[in-house]
């Protein structure tokens, strides 16, 4: 499941940052975010029950 989620925020930034110059500050920055911006989501859709978390995964 993590790894479906890595390649999702990988698309993602594909999806934001098309062809240009590749800079290390700004490459890390977008991840940072479209990492963020994926957890958040992710937060609110377990938040209000659309996604279901598997039973005994949190005490």
């Amino acid at each position: 499941m993590a790894t479906a989620g890595v390649m999702m925020q990988w698309g993602a930034t594909d999806w934001l940052r098309p062809e240009q110059a590749v800079s290390p500050g700004r490459t890390l920055a977008m991840g940072l975010g479209t990492s963020t911006l994926y957890t958040a989501v992710v937060m609110a859709l377990v938040y209000y029950h659309w996604l279901d978390l598997p039973a005994g995964l949190l005490p």
